[in-house]
């Protein structure tokens, strides 16, 4: 269940880093609420405080060090530390370009997805389910 967790949690950050439609960075530390959505948890935010676009961060989350590389925001908020992909991800849209759809095995666990990611990185699969929609 915690591989699960962080499946997801992956998958809400980097959508979120990806697309740049987090409204984390609020007064109160990233709570504001867009929709049905949270932004990215403060310490995501924190851990690339004075570090610049595509840095590596880390920081901890539910007791578990995340690793990753911190993606600028639009309308100038903060950078926020993104989850490097699992590797099972980016395996299953190897050779597929944006917006293709994908699936991979994780913890026991099929997941389906769309590929997607940054211009110019590796395209990964984000689950359908926590994908944003365009």
């Amino acid at each position: 269940m915690r591989r699960q967790s962080l499946i997801v949690c992956w998958a809400v950050l980097a959508s979120l880093a990806y697309r740049g439609q987090g409204e984390a960075g609020a007064p109160d530390g990233g709570t504001e609420k867009h929709g049905n959505r949270r932004g990215p948890p403060p310490e995501a935010i924190q851990a690339c405080n004075g570090l610049e676009e595509g840095a590596a961060c880390t920081f901890t989350l539910h007791e578990r060090q995340v690793s990753g590389l911190c993606h600028a925001r639009p309308e100038g908020k903060p950078a926020v530390c993104a989850p490097n992909p699992p590797p099972e991800a980016l395996e299953a849209c190897s050779g597929l370009g944006q917006g293709a759809p994908c699936s991979f095995t994780r913890g026991g666990n099929q997941i389906s997805g769309t590929c997607g990611g940054p211009q110019g990185k590796p395209a990964a699969c984000r689950p359908n389910h926590w994908a944003p929609k365009p």
